[in-house]
């Protein structure tokens, strides 16, 4: 549907050392590249890392102006809490209250479970930032280690309209 851009986002965890990372992606309703990023968290858990991802996605996307925004993430854990935050009182933890906070303000965001191999682009750019300096970064031009992701996950985020 015309005006929803699609975010998705990912967490990762290195095994061995238990370093943390997210990363994310913003497209158009095409599946065309508009932004990305990522962000070295140190340590962390895989679930901090992926609500770290959908803030970081969020705010990105609130940043670029967007006002429709369907928001996909792997982890049905993460995707619940979002949920939950959109009728939760003021008792949170500090990133839960800034997504809160996000998700209260004037647009529309319809946040949505979707599986770990839909979630390509995403999943390798979180991955790859495991190696970056610690923080965020924002991303113009999508990484040479995605392209092929992209092309296979183009084909499955033409967004459909979320009411239908």
């Amino acid at each position: 549907m015309l005006g929803w851009i699609k975010v998705n986002t990912d967490g990762a965890v290195c095994r061995s050392s238990r370093k943390a990372s997210c990363g994310g992606i913003i497209r158009d309703n095409y599946g065309n590249w508009i932004k990305g990023f990522v962000s070295n968290l140190g340590y962390a858990s895989v679930l901090s890392a992926e609500i770290w991802g959908i803030y970081h996605g969020l705010v990105t996307a609130w940043n670029l102006g967007f006002r429709k925004v369907e928001l996909k993430s792997d982890s049905s854990q993460a995707i619940k809490m979002i949920q939950m935050l959109r009728e939760a009182g003021s008792n949170l933890r500090p990133l839960q209250h800034k997504i809160s906070c996000l998700l209260a303000s004037d647009w529309e965001v319809k946040a949505t479970h979707i599986p770990r191999n839909a979630t390509g682009c995403a999943n390798t750019i979180a991955k790859h930032s495991l190696a970056s300096s610690i923080g965020f970064n924002m991303l113009d031009n999508h990484p040479s280690v995605v392209v092929s992701v992209m092309l296979r996950d183009a084909n499955n985020s033409i967004i459909h309209d979320p009411a239908g």
